[in-house]
């Protein structure tokens, strides 16, 4: 009797058990996601739905402003700048600098009619730097004329893909020399990441002797 009372209640607190065990699984899941996206890396890339017209090119107005606004000093007002927006692809060691704030008076001289946006964040970590210059690729493509400067007569490598980029897709773009602007129609040359991670590292090393 015992034993056929014990028999039959067998299904019944199996599948208890199974639902438990399921459930306990399936909270452990959710914990564990929870706790890999809070301790994802911060990254521009990382944390920013890139936002597109018909075109394929960047759209600003539908975009997180303060992801922006972290990561570029845009001047774009619709009301003044008629033509758009113009791109300034500079080397990180520029980032406010004295060299940059003259560079971006004479680029807003010459491009009156158009907005300067000019970026000022870049991770230092290499890996992320790489990651977040497809969103800077994105913002380029947005753009309607894109405008660089070479630092310590190099063109750095973010410099590079920015520029060849915006040449790939049509944008015009002018290498800024001294006051002049010179437009650059082909491909231009210029450092790999890996040899512009090395130029800073030994400017830093010299710097400090």
């Amino acid at each position: 009797m015992w034993a056929s009372l014990y028999s039959s209640s067998m299904p019944t607190k199996m599948g208890s058990s199974k639902r438990t065990f399921t459930l306990i699984i399936s909270l452990i899941s959710t914990m564990m996601l929870v706790i890999a996206i809070a301790s994802l890396p911060y990254s521009v890339a990382e944390t920013t739905i890139i936002k597109e017209d018909d075109s394929g090119r960047f759209n600003f107005d539908a975009h997180d402003e303060e992801i922006l606004e972290d990561y570029f000093d845009d001047e774009y007002d619709d009301n003044i700048h008629s033509s758009g927006r113009v791109f300034y692809s500079h080397s990180i060691r520029m980032y406010g600098t004295h060299a940059e704030e003259l560079h971006e008076e004479l680029i807003r001289q010459r491009f009156s009619d158009f907005g300067l946006i000019s970026p000022k964040k870049y991770y230092e970590d290499p890996e992320k730097q790489m990651t977040d210059m497809e969103f800077y690729k994105r913002i380029v493509s947005g753009c309607q004329i894109v405008v660089y400067s070479k630092w310590k007569n190099e063109v750095s490598g973010g410099v590079l893909i920015e520029v060849n980029h915006a040449i790939d897709n049509g944008i015009p773009v002018f290498e800024l020399v001294g006051n002049e602007f010179i437009a650059r129609k082909a491909h231009i040359e210029g450092l790999s990441h890996e040899e512009t991670t090395k130029m800073y590292k030994d400017y830093l090393s010299n710097s400090r002797n």
